[in-house]
């Protein structure tokens, strides 16, 4: 894979509708938010809603596609340790 130059996560949450609400809350809260990106070395967020009418050529989603991009390099050099992560553990 090379050296790893670009550190970020890629990730597909799902709420429930009050977890939503909640969530909104918390990232219309500049400083709530700051202090939490300051406290993890967050540089930036960038949230996109699913947009399910987008999908390859064989009909699978592209997000889930984008999400799960690296798998296929694991697969040769364990070099990130975990494909998928389900929260909460």
């Amino acid at each position: 894979m090379g050296e790893i130059e670009n550190k970020h996560i890629h990730s597909i949450w799902i709420f429930t509708n009050r977890t939503a609400i909640e969530f909104q809350k918390f990232l219309a809260d500049e400083n709530r938010l700051t202090t939490v990106k300051e406290r993890f070395g967050i540089r930036q967020i960038d949230i996109q809603p699913l947009d399910h009418e987008n999908r390859n050529l064989t009909g699978e989603s592209r997000i889930s596609s984008y999400t799960a991009k690296f798998i296929g390099h694991n697969n040769d050099n364990l070099t990130i340790p975990d494909d998928f992560r389900v929260f909460p553990l």
